[in-house]
């Protein structure tokens, strides 16, 4: 016996197997192909991917912090955050690639500084509780 097809869903699924409690956000919401219309694109995730994946390790969130305070050459980087040279270019490449950091060459050495971006998350990351 077919039952009601779910408006909600666009993909004529039984009414019965979606909980009335999400079917009725959904239709409020304009059903979910609008809700899938209204997510961020591929790209966009990717990108905002790339931005939590950067900021998931404790020290690069402590180097993130060290920049937001002052603009820094790598040797005091790793004072601030004692590490390996390799180690530290690539936590410095990850944070740069996620747009996090910014560098600039000076004569003999590179200065990295925190970006709009990055001061954002650490302002949202300080008052974060589990």
């Amino acid at each position: 016996m077919p039952g009601k097809r779910d408006t909600a869903s666009g993909k004529g699924r039984r009414s019965e197997s979606t909980p009335t409690e999400v079917r009725r956000s959904l239709d409020k919401g304009g059903g979910l192909p609008q809700l899938v219309r209204s997510l961020p694109s591929a790209l966009e995730a990717e990108r905002a991917a790339r931005i939590f994946h950067a900021v998931s390790d404790p020290a690069r969130l402590r180097i993130l912090w060290a920049l937001e305070r002052a603009p820094l050459c790598p040797c005091l980087l790793r004072e601030v955050e004692p590490m390996a040279n390799s180690a530290l270019s690539y936590h410095l490449s990850l944070l740069r690639r996620a747009g996090l950091v910014t560098t600039t060459a000076r004569s003999n050495y590179r200065v990295y500084k925190a970006t709009d971006l990055a001061k954002r998350l650490l302002t949202f990351a300080k008052g974060a509780r589990p």
